[in-house]
């Protein structure tokens, strides 16, 4: 499916989102252009605020109240179930200006590095294979490299859930270090993806994007996926550096044409709605410690660097920077 369909898509969202006129505030951000330079406000029937000098290509939505976020959701379920397109959330601390590049990629754009890029996919490819390679054949190859993003390696992969809530958890959650946010607000991105065809168990493809939904791709022997109801999906054009330039990386890479719109929502009233000391909401729950492949994938990372040398600490750091590492 093109951009210019998407850009269609996303016109017909935000007339579903705003049909509750109680959605509306001032903060709602007009995609000024989305892959195309002549995006304007004609392309709506309603009159809304345009800010100027956000780089935001997607609309910005303040909701405080649970049931008017889950009508919301609905709506763009229901809505746009007719065309097979799944509702899929990704939820962050931080807006980051609205770009959404995944974790490997982001080491390249903006930057002269693209020659370095060619190189690291090289790299990261050897990296997954010989990751497969030690550890159990159960795990779906196709779907090998999305399972190590979950497991703290960067890759292509933006990770996405088709649960709301788990969303809502990680918008309000600093996983690295294992504590609440203390921003004031908190993000949801809401995605729009269409895949047709079946490639292999949890494996879906378009013309242009792969999906992937560990919770069919692997077994259990991978907890966290199972627990986090873990999904993925990856421009399908960035798994292929044949021809790649910066500016074909910077376009195919941000991920964000894919959005339909990006909600905000006040950190505490997040907070609020999952109440206190519930495991099923907790670190614990979320990252569990009895993860089979956790543990063999940590042993293999010790054995990895190892065998290469015993590597001096910058060079393990500069690894570290480059492709992450299991966590």
């Amino acid at each position: 499916m093109s951009d210019y369909d998407y850009i269609l898509w996303q016109e017909e969202a935000n007339k579903v989102i705003f049909d509750d006129e109680s959605l509306y505030t001032d903060n709602w951000i007009h995609p000024i252009s989305a892959n195309w330079e002549d995006y304007s406000r004609d392309n709506y029937d309603v009159e809304i605020d345009v800010t100027e000098s956000s780089t935001s290509r997607v609309p910005l939505v303040e909701i405080s109240d649970y049931n008017t976020l889950v009508r919301m959701v609905g709506r763009l379920r229901n809505h746009f179930s007719q065309n097979s397109v799944r509702i899929l959330f990704r939820g962050q601390r931080n807006h980051h200006n609205f770009v959404q590049f995944p974790s490997f990629l982001r080491n390249y754009v903006d930057s002269d590095r693209l020659g370095d890029y060619m190189i690291d996919v090289d790299w990261l490819h050897f990296f997954h294979v010989a990751t497969r390679s030690r550890l159990s054949d159960s795990i779906n190859l196709l779907a090998w490299e999305a399972t190590l993003q979950h497991y703290g390696i960067k890759t292509r992969y933006l990770d996405v859930v088709d649960n709301l809530n788990k969303a809502l958890w990680f918008s309000i959650s600093d996983v690295r270090n294992r504590s609440v946010s203390q921003n004031d607000y908190s993000y949801l991105f809401v995605y729009g993806i269409q895949v047709q065809h079946t490639v292999a168990n949890g494996v879906w493809d378009s013309d242009n994007l792969r999906l992937i939904d560990l919770r069919h791709a692997n077994p259990p022997l991978s907890l966290r996926s199972h627990v986090q109801d873990s999904m993925l999906f990856c421009d399908k054009r960035i798994l292929s550096i044949d021809f790649m330039t910066t500016e074909k990386l910077e376009k195919f890479g941000n991920y964000s044409k894919y959005l339909f719109c990006v909600v905000k929502i006040p950190t505490t009233t997040v907070k609020s709605w999952f109440g206190a000391g519930s495991f099923l909401y907790s670190f614990d729950s979320f990252f569990p410690g009895s993860d089979n492949l956790l543990r063999e994938l940590q042993q293999w990372w010790r054995d990895f660097l190892d065998i290469n040398g015993k590597l001096r600490p910058d060079s393990v750091d500069e690894f570290v920077r480059t492709f992450g590492s299991i966590s």
